[in-house]
């Protein structure tokens, strides 16, 4: 016995005709029904203009990337230049201070005085006493 298909048969029948639908029906149409499976195939147009624009998008980001990382070099490059300086004058404002210190000291001052100026501690001058 061989398969012959699902149909149901009829009992009364004395043969049985197996009738099998065709495999496809043709539909009358025609450009409507092109012109959207074109539409739905991509060209190659297409596909290059996809690809010519996420090439442009991923070039355009790197720029901005590069540009963004080459601003952020120049700034620490500035900064560190700045801080060389900072501690440069930091270091000359010590000496400054120091020299400042040695040249106000009391002894020097009074050294100079009598010296120079021919100046005295008020302690070793004449007192006059009125009564």
């Amino acid at each position: 016995m061989r398969y012959e298909g699902s149909t149901a048969r009829r009992i009364d029948a004395a043969t049985f005709e197996v009738v099998q639908p065709p495999l496809f029906t043709p539909v009358k149409g025609g450009r409507y029904g092109k012109d959207l499976r074109r539409m739905a195939q991509p060209s190659m147009f297409g596909v290059l203009a996809y690809v010519a624009a996420i090439a442009l998008l991923l070039f355009i980001a790197g720029g901005i990337t590069v540009a963004i990382t080459s601003g952020t070099v120049g700034r620490l490059t500035s900064n560190k230049t700045t801080q060389a300086q900072i501690e440069e004058l930091s270091e000359y404002n010590s000496n400054l201070r120091l020299e400042r210190s040695k040249l106000t000291r009391s002894d020097r001052i009074s050294s100079i005085a009598e010296q120079n100026l021919g100046m005295v501690y008020a302690s070793d001058a004449r007192t006059l006493e009125l009564d």
